[in-house]
């Protein structure tokens, strides 16, 4: 008495099931007991897959099923080939990709060391001009209270000349254009940190395809080495 439903299938019904899978999954029917793989070795079932390679069907169209080619050997030889060229032209890429990416970070970084200083400088710009608008202000608060005095209150000393408004306005127009320096370098300073950012998560985006591809030509090639 069979104990598995897989004991009442015929090898041919097997086969034609294994036949609609790819490569990979064949393999790893090979690896699940004696029976399958027998049946999963066979180059009835091999010879269809290793013709889908590029070339492979021109060069091997006439051949006979009875013919003695190593089908399962051709398509691990073939795999392992394709796989490794891939990974070598992808882990060019990414190198060059990771390259730039670095470079440009350092440069942004250099560039963003450069805005912050001149962030730093119009602020030291605003707050001279705003000290220098606060000195003004109390000079002519100082003359109008001394202008203002009461004709009784002795001595009467002559009042210090007031600031004029022309360069009250002067200071207050320079304060201004220093205010208006500090908002352009402090959207500068957002801008570059934003483009860090930016090229900090390109960098990791590539370190984790590189990751991926180790894995990827990994398991290629452990499934060239079980074919």
């Amino acid at each position: 008495m069979p104990t598995l439903l897989l004991d009442v299938v015929v090898d041919e019904l097997l086969t034609l099931i294994a036949g609609f899978l790819p490569a990979h999954s064949v393999c790893a029917v090979r690896a699940t007991c004696q029976r399958l793989l027998r049946i999963a070795s066979s180059d009835q079932l091999w010879r269809p897959l290793a013709l889908w390679l590029p070339g492979m069907g021109a060069a091997y169209a006439t051949a006979a099923p009875a013919d003695p080619v190593p089908w399962r050997a051709i398509l691990a030889s073939w795999t392992a080939s394709h796989v490794a060229h891939a990974v070598d032209a992808a882990a060019e890429r990414l190198q060059a990709d990771g390259k730039r990416a670095h470079s440009s970070q350092r440069l942004t970084q250099a560039r963003l060391r450069q805005t912050l200083q001149r962030a730093e400088s119009a602020r030291t710009v605003r707050e001279r001009r705003s000290g220098e608008r606060q000195r003004l202000l109390a000079a002519h608060a100082a003359w109008r209270e001394e202008t203002h005095q009461p004709s009784w209150r002795l001595p009467q000393r002559e009042a210090a000349p007031p600031p004029c408004a022309r360069s009250i306005a002067d200071a207050q127009r320079a304060l201004d254009e220093a205010a208006r320096h500090v908002l352009v370098a402090e959207a500068s300073v957002l801008r570059t940190k934003q483009e860090l950012r930016a090229l900090m998560g390109d960098i990791s985006r590539i370190d984790g395809q590189r990751r991926q591809l180790v894995m990827a030509a990994s398991q290629a090639h452990n499934v060239a080495r079980r074919c």
